[in-house]
Parts: structure tokens; sequence; C-alpha cells
């Protein structure tokens, strides 16, 4: 997911963060492009911050759904309360339009073994793609898979329509969702966001932070590049460039630093990395400008209707930021487990209503 390449990354309010090549520039004619706009009152002295609100988060409750055997992609729908069982494979990857899910079924590692499937989420009805291992939705209704692990026809792409199949021998680049007219941050490094530009990749603001995220239709939040081990917090208007600063928050190591905005919050946990003394998370109430501090160190998001997404590789807990009180909780492992493994990730759909959990098969930690 992380590359130190030049890249362009689409975001919207339930966007969790695939990285993209770069699209190809805008050659329209119609119109003169877009000045820029440098972003001004951006500031990385520490200034003193205090929470207004201290809040004690209640114990996370149980979860109504049975606990997770281990082995099994499970999916859960958070408005019925009802799950389904799929048998034994990797956690589900959701098309972005939200109508389907695509697994790999299978006993976890046994890599020899696994079957392509999708299920349709608006009647659960689900089909076999044939044997191979599923990869990701190159849009709603096609699918890439990988049917071998060498040889000319490694992959191949499927209609999930016409139900037809096209074998290639190679894995095609990733390419540019449609942004519907969503904004796109300009991205250099890991750690470094450059700019903003518009679905005609017109580019609309510049600057260097160290985090940039959506916050709502009209703003952006960003965190500065760290500097004597601390990040300011600005609100940016993406009209203006006018930058308005929210709060400082330390950190003494750089990778991966928790923070998510949306129309009416923005949080994040301070130096989260600090494993000897971490931070607490913060909650930031843009109409009133009170902050809140957490006596807990969450890893934070939000959902697509604005509750507080908690959990690392994946949401496992809902908390409403108005009264912090959990609202959904995803189920546990199952006491006692011995399998092979227990590495699980777990994947929202865009709406977030539907989660997947499943065997993870391993990746990069949080560590950098």
């Amino acid at each position: 997911m992380f590359f130190a390449l030049v890249g362009v990354v689409f975001l919207t309010a339930a966007c969790r963060g695939d990285d993209l090549e770069p699209r190809a520039a805008n050659t329209s004619t119609s119109a003169l492009p877009l000045a820029p706009i440098a972003v001004t009152g951006l500031f990385t002295e520490a200034r003193s911050t205090a929470p207004d609100e201290f809040r004690t988060l209640p114990e996370q409750p149980s979860s109504q759904f049975e606990p997770w055997d281990g082995t099994s992609t499970v999916l859960y729908d958070r408005v019925t309360g009802e799950e389904l069982n799929l048998g034994q494979g990797n956690f589900g990857r959701f098309s972005r339009g939200g109508g389907w899910m695509g697994w790999s079924a299978g006993p976890p590692n046994d890599f020899e073994q696994k079957e392509a499937r999708v299920i349709e989420l608006s009647t659960l009805e689900q089909r076999s793609l044939g044997p191979g291992s599923f990869i990701r939705f190159l849009s709603e209704t096609e699918v890439l898979i990988q049917v071998g692990t060498s040889g000319q026809d490694d992959f191949a792409v499927v209609d999930l329509i016409a139900n037809e199949r096209t074998f290639l021998d190679r894995q095609p680049a990733r390419g540019q969702p449609d942004p519907d007219d969503g904004l796109a941050f300009i991205k250099t490094t890991l750690d470094q966001v450059n700019g903003v530009e518009n679905s005609d990749g017109e580019v609309l603001l510049e600057f260097e932070v160290f985090r940039a995220v959506v916050a709502g239709s009209e703003d952006i939040a960003v965190m500065t590049v760290p500097a004597n081990d601390n990040i300011n917090i600005f609100l940016i208007s993406v009209e203006t460039g006018r930058a308005t600063f929210v709060a400082s928050s330390p950190i003494t190591r750089i990778a991966n630093h928790p923070f998510a905005a949306n129309e009416d919050f923005i949080t994040w946990t301070d130096d989260y990395r600090n494993f000897t003394a971490p931070g607490q998370t913060r909650v930031y109430n843009r109409r009133d400008g009170t902050i809140t501090e957490l006596d807990d160190r969450l890893w934070v998001s939000f959902t697509s209707d604005g509750l507080i997404a908690s959990g690392t590789f994946g949401a496992k807990a809902l908390i409403d930021p108005e009264t912090f009180e959990y609202v959904f909780v995803l189920p546990d492992l199952v006491p006692g487990f011995e399998g092979e493994s227990s590495a699980s990730d777990v994947s929202w759909s865009p709406d977030d209503l539907y989660a997947s959990r499943g065997f993870a098969g391993g990746h990069g930690g949080l560590c950098g």
C-alpha cells in the first residue's frame, strides 16, 4: 500500500487509502487551467492546546455476533445484525459501488487450493470464479484473479455480467477510479503531501505537509511536517487556501499517525507509536471548537455516516462522537483458538453497511 513514488491518491469520505498510479494529465482545452492557490497560515511551532474535556470510554461491550473461528470468511450486516459464514478463506474485498464482495476461499496458507468467489450483496447469491485467488475489483462488475503461481496465464479478468474470462500474462497496473468530482492529494513520498487537485487534474492548492485528509465538501485537514517532535493540525479552505489552526500534537516516531476528519469532527491520537509513553486519542468538534481527550489510544478513522471507527487493519468497533458510546462491535477471536494462525483483517463496504473478517495471510505492521 505504501510507495515513495510520485502519485495521486483519490479520497472520499469512505476511502480506505488505496495507492493508485498517476493519472494522465488533463488535456481539455475548453477552459484555461486554474492557477494554484498557495496555502497561507501554516506554521510548525508548537502551541499549547489543552483539552477542554476529558472523557472515559465505557467498557467495550460484547459483540452481538458469534466469536470469529480464526479461519473463516464472514460477512456482517451492520443494519440487520445478521452474519454469514462463507467457510474458510481470506477477508472479503468490496466493489467500489458496494454491490459485490469477492474473496479467496480455502484453507489459510494453502495457496494451491484457493477458489476465487464473489457474492452479490443485494441477493446474497454466491458465485465461483474457479480455481485461483481473488485480487481486487477493476470496476463494479469486473474482477482480477490470480489463476496460477507461474506460467503465461497467471492472471485473468472476469466479467461478472457476461460471465467471460480474459487471461493475462501479468497483473495490470492500478488505474484511477472515477473521482465523482472529488479531490486528489498529490503525494511525492510516503510522508509528504504537496497539494490538492480536482477531478480534471487541475492543481487547486499547493503546500507541503505530512498528512492530509478530506474534511467535508469545502475543507481539508492537514498535519504539518514534523519539527521538534511536534506536528500542528490545521483546517484549510479549498476555495481560499486559508489555514486555521486546530491543535498541536506530539510525535516522536514518524510513521503511521492516526488522523481523520469529516464535516463535524477531526480526530487523531497523540504520539501513537511512542510505546513507552503513548498519547491519548483526541476529538476536535468543529462546531464549537472544543477538544475532548479520551482515556484510550485508538487507531481512528470515520465511517461515511460520521461514526468513529476504531481498530488497526480494519475497524473492529464504531463509536458515536457525540456521546462516545459504542454502537457496533465486531466479535473477538473464539477463545482457545489453536489453529495455524489467527492473523486477520477487517474490510468495510464503501457505505460502511457491511464488514468482512477473514484470514489475512500476512502484511506489514504499523512500524513503518
